[in-house]
């Protein structure tokens, strides 16, 4: 009795230690599947050999099972923050190889070695045997990509939104490995344990045949979504190409005014009118470019008059409430007005209007000046409007001389003003989409600076 369970031990562990062997050797071939993308092999053959194994050894093979599958698990999914997870995903796998071991023993004995060491006659497949098997399987390969997910998830490897695309792709595949391999396994293993009997072949070749078939489906498929996928990718690299083009255009013309109102004294608003329709004759989009100079308390008063010489009658410095009200500026010791606005437009009627009363944008103002760059800022509209989204605009701070290199007393002290751009963002993705590719595109722009809350522009 002593040497029978001796005996009994050693088979249960060596038949252990061969299943995980063949399950990790063949886990090794194609990964399941790779992560965050989702994609993997339309064929997974551990899930065939796991089957396999239980219609012929029985549920002790479940401890092989269970073993190899953690092995392979533990290579792709191992790490400190979450050490359960390989455990989870080789618990899901031997349960699913349990309960597809105990429905097909019930419903389709003939493809069991259980069976036939009670005695059970073999018979010839019939189509119950083929549907049962079909219908059965499916139905147990629901588990493990189930319980995969869910310790994908809780383990920090996926999020809420990859968990159906990851499960449909680990049930195709460990459906179609147990569909194409199985009976074949089967039938050679029956087979040879027989030897005076020959299996007939149409189980085998039924269930290979709609394996592949849902294999074939399954890469087809993939194929038109990863053709998508990078159809969408160039599409969208290319809309950001010509977005960023505009915006490097749109760079080059404050440049250039920044030149001309550098280089000219007392710049009029006819030389800057002509100036800025010339640099932007060839530009589709015609932005409108405005100049934004400092303007200290005790220069305001001779500052309104020259404006009012120049042709802008009643000019004067005002800033406005929030509830839209229009109020002469109060005493400040700089103001920033808005003095020129070409092409003129819906801007036109904001000559005078002084940037530096907005709450905020003062420290907007006075950051871009300490930094001498080009800088792009989001700032809502003012006065406050109703579901109106925030405005993009574009600063180049003007130096005398063109300082590039100076220190920041020296620019603080030799800021002659601003040159500003409202980039119109609807009209910029528009032209991106129209110089595009061919087909309609729906094109939606956020500020994804904070992650948890983009912000619609």
């Amino acid at each position: 009795m002593k040497n029978f369970f001796n005996r009994l031990t050693l088979r249960v562990i060596a038949e252990a230690f061969v299943i995980a062997g063949l399950y990790t050797l063949s886990g090794q071939i194609t990964p399941h599947i790779s992560l965050p993308e989702g994609g993997g092999t339309p064929l997974w053959s551990p899930a065939a050999i796991a089957l396999a194994a239980g219609l012929v050894i029985g549920y002790r093979a479940g401890v092989g099972v269970w073993l190899g599958s953690l092995i392979v698990n533990y290579t792709l999914f191992f790490v400190p923050t979450a050490p359960l997870t390989p455990a989870a995903l080789a618990s899901g796998c031997t349960l699913e190889m349990l309960a597809a071991t105990l429905l097909i023993r019930k419903y389709v004995p003939y493809l069991s070695v259980h069976h036939q060491a009670d005695g059970g006659r073999r018979t010839p497949s019939t189509g119950r045997d083929i549907i049962f098997f079909i219908a059965l399987t499916a139905l147990a390969s629901i588990l493990s990509p189930s319980i995969a997910v869910l310790s994908l998830k809780y383990g920090g490897f996926i999020s809420w939104k990859d968990s159906l695309p990851i499960w449909a792709i680990w049930w195709v595949s460990d459906y179609a490995g147990i569909l194409s391999l199985t009976p074949l396994l089967m039938v050679i293993i029956l087979t040879w344990r027989q030897r005076n009997v020959f299996e007939p072949i149409v189980f085998p070749l039924t269930t290979v045949w709609l394996g592949l078939s849902l294999v074939v489906s399954y890469i087809v498929w993939q194929n038109k979504t990863l053709a998508t996928a990078e159809r969408l990718r160039q599409d969208t690299q290319q809309v950001a190409r010509q977005f960023e083009r505009n915006i490097e255009r749109a760079a080059m013309q404050m440049q250039a005014v920044e030149g001309l109102l550098v280089a000219a004294e007392n710049v009029r608003h006819n030389d800057f009118r002509k100036f800025v329709l010339r640099i932007g004759e060839d530009d589709k989009l015609r932005l409108a470019l405005q100049w934004i100079p400092r303007i200290k308390l005790d220069e305001r008063k001779s500052f309104e008059e020259v404006a009012r010489r120049d042709g802008m009658a009643g000019f004067a410095i005002f800033e406005r409430t929030a509830l839209g009200q229009r109020l002469t500026a109060e005493n400040r010791p700089e103001y920033y007005p808005i003095l020129y606005t070409e092409p003129r437009g819906e801007g036109e009627g904001d000559s005078g209007f002084d940037l530096g009363s907005i709450p905020d944008v003062l420290a907007v103002l006075n950051s871009i000046r300490d930094s001498g760059r080009l800088t792009a800022t989001l700032s809502g509209p003012w006065p406050p409007k109703k579901n109106q989204p925030p405005q993009f605009f574009l600063y180049n701070p003007v130096y005398q001389n063109q300082m590039e290199s100076s220190s920041l007393a020296a620019r603080r002290e030799h800021l002659l003003g601003y040159i500003r751009i409202e980039i119109p963002l609807a009209a910029f993705l528009a032209s991106a989409v129209d110089g595009g590719s061919q087909g309609q595109r729906e094109v939606y722009l956020f500020d994804v600076t904070d992650e948890d809350e983009p912000l619609f522009l």
